[in-house]
C-alpha cells in the first residue's frame, strides 16, 4: 500500500510536469463560466449531466494515452522496463490520479450551477467511475497506437460507441440493450445526484454493473498494454 501511494504522488507529479492538470483546469473554468451564464434558462440536469460525464471521460480516454506516450516519446517507458516495479501499481495509480483529476473538474463544473442542490456521493461515485472506465479504455486502445495521432483517432469511435445509452437517455431511442453499455450504470448515478430516480436496489446495482465493468476491462486491457506497449517499448 506504501508502494501504491509513493506512485500516486508520482503519477501527480508527472501529470503537472506535462501540463495535464493545467489543461484540466482550463477547460473547467471555461465550463464553469459557460454553466453560470445559462444557469437561469430553466432545467439544465441533462444538459449537465451530458457535459459532466464528457469531461471526466475525456480526461480517462484521452489524457492517460497522451501521458504514456510522451513518456514512451521521452524514454521513460523503457527506462522503467529494467527497474523492479509492478506494471500494475503504475497503471492503477495513474487511473485513480485521473479520476480524482476528472472528478475535481466536474465538480468545478457543477458547483457554480448546482451549488450543492445535488448528491454529492453519488455524483462522485459516477463520475469516479466513468474516468476509471474509460481509461481502461484508453489503455487498450493505447496498447494498438505508436503515436498520439493515431491512438486519437483511434478513440473516437470508442467514446461514441460508449456514449450511446445517451440516445436513451434524451429518449431520442428506447433500445434496451443500450443499457449493457459499460458507461450505464455511472450516467445512472450521475443523472440521479441531480433527480433522485433511484430505489436502493437499483442504486445497488448501478454500483455493481460499474465495479464489475471496471474489473472486466482492466483485466483484458492491462494484460494486452503491458504485452503489447510497454514490452515493446522495451525493445
Amino acid at each position: 500500500m506504501k508502494q501504491f501511494f509513493t506512485q500516486m504522488r508520482w503519477q501527480f507529479l508527472i501529470l503537472h510536469k506535462n501540463n495535464l492538470i493545467n489543461i484540466s483546469i482550463g477547460i473547467t473554468v471555461i465550463y464553469g463560466l459557460l454553466f453560470y451564464a445559462i444557469k437561469d434558462l430553466g432545467d439544465l440536469s441533462k444538459l449537465l449531466t451530458l457535459l459532466i460525464y464528457n469531461d471526466p471521460a475525456l480526461i480517462g480516454l484521452l489524457f492517460i494515452g497522451l501521458a504514456f506516450i510522451v513518456e514512451k516519446n521521452q524514454g521513460v517507458t523503457s527506462a522503467l522496463q529494467v527497474l523492479p516495479y509492478n506494471p500494475h501499481i503504475q497503471l492503477l495509480a495513474r487511473m485513480l490520479c485521473l479520476s480524482l483529476i476528472g472528478w475535481v473538474c466536474a465538480l468545478g463544473m457543477t458547483l457554480p450551477v448546482m451549488h450543492f442542490d445535488f448528491n454529492v456521493g453519488w455524483f462522485s461515485l459516477g463520475v469516479l467511475s466513468v474516468c476509471l472506465i474509460f481509461s481502461t479504455m484508453g489503455i487498450w486502445v493505447l496498447s494498438y497506437s505508436s503515436e498520439f495521432l493515431v491512438f486519437l483517432l483511434k478513440s473516437i469511435p470508442i467514446l461514441l460507441l460508449s456514449s450511446a445509452p445517451f440516445l436513451n437517455y434524451f429518449e431520442v431511442t428506447n433500445v434496451w440493450w443500450l443499457s449493457l453499455s459499460p458507461i450505464n450504470g455511472s450516467l445512472n448515478l450521475i443523472s440521479h445526484a441531480f433527480q433522485p430516480h433511484l430505489s436502493t436496489e437499483a442504486i445497488a446495482l448501478n454500483i455493481a454493473v460499474c465495479i464489475g465493468w471496471f474489473s472486466l476491462l482492466y483485466y483484458f486491457s492491462s494484460k494486452t498494454f503491458i504485452k503489447r506497449f510497454l514490452h515493446a517499448a522495451a525493445h
